[in-house]
């Protein structure tokens, strides 16, 4: 688990991109561990903390392969 202290201009969905490199399916995870963030208008204030929690690896994408 790592913290992040907020900077000017940012907004969680941004950090969690950012940081997971993955959009939406992480932000749940990151809501649930700062009950906090939820009374903050959508641009955090400077030096809010954030907790991001470890989150398991993404599944591997499946491919078809359509020629052998």
């Amino acid at each position: 688990m790592t913290q992040y202290r907020c900077v000017d201009g940012d907004v969680l969905d941004a950090v969690v991109a950012r940081k997971y490199g993955r959009g939406i399916e992480a932000l749940p995870a990151v809501l649930a561990a700062n009950p906090h963030i939820r009374k903050h208008p959508p641009h955090l204030p400077v030096g809010t903390l954030i907790t991001l929690p470890e989150l398991p690896a993404p599944p591997a994408k499946q491919t078809t392969r359509l020629w052998d």
